[in-house]
């Protein structure tokens, strides 16, 4: 007759094993393919208070723009920076609320993503980690991104017709992305913050 001493090993070796499996299941990266295991990655964060990241848009198109446009207008986009337009993540929005603050914009629209709407105000973000990992790119030089549209809208008098369709409404945005992107995230500037 075996010993009561003599199953305690192989209750251990039983429990162990179970916890490695559990263990190897939540941090492999073949998790997600494992029936039965759903795991939703943590969300990206942002790194930079967003007042900074708009200070910093603004103050750049300021510069560049106002050389063109005249120091009304430098002191105009300088003043976007009083007022932060209000950030919503994806993983603390709902569908339905995305929806309505952008259905002229993205009528019908099945998923959150960036964008700024022209109606509300708001700014949108998906912070879906994985993204912006395989993107090389980060969760604030997309809302440096939208922040550009936001004075597009407020300073520059672009309407809702001019971020649908206009290309060089997009193509300001991404240049001034890519600027902060370059500046004061592989850069590693310290970002101005009033």
């Amino acid at each position: 007759m075996p010993h009561a001493m003599d199953a305690a090993p192989a209750h251990t070796q039983l429990m162990n094993a179970l916890l490695a499996a559990v263990v190897l299941a939540l941090v492999s990266p073949a998790s997600a393919e494992l029936p039965g295991v759903y795991l939703t990655p943590a969300p990206a964060k942002l790194r930079f208070d967003p007042r900074c990241v708009l200070h910093a848009v603004a103050g750049k198109m300021a510069a560049d723009i106002g050389r063109y446009r005249g120091p009304e207008f430098t002191a105009a986009i300088a003043d976007a920076a009083k007022t932060t337009p209000r950030v919503r993540l994806k993983s603390e929005t709902t569908l339905e609320e995305f929806q309505r603050a952008v259905r002229r914009q993205a009528p019908g629209a099945t998923v959150i993503s960036n964008m700024y709407s022209v109606d509300t105000g708001e700014v949108f973000l998906s912070d879906e980690a994985k993204w912006y990992e395989a993107s090389g790119r980060a969760l604030d030089d997309s809302l440096a991104h939208e922040f550009v549209h936001h004075i597009q809208v407020k300073y520059l008098g672009y309407g809702l017709e001019d971020l649908s369709g206009d290309d060089s409404a997009e193509g300001m945005a991404v240049q001034y992305q890519t600027w902060f992107r370059e500046e004061f995230i592989k850069g590693g500037k310290p970002l101005p913050c009033p």
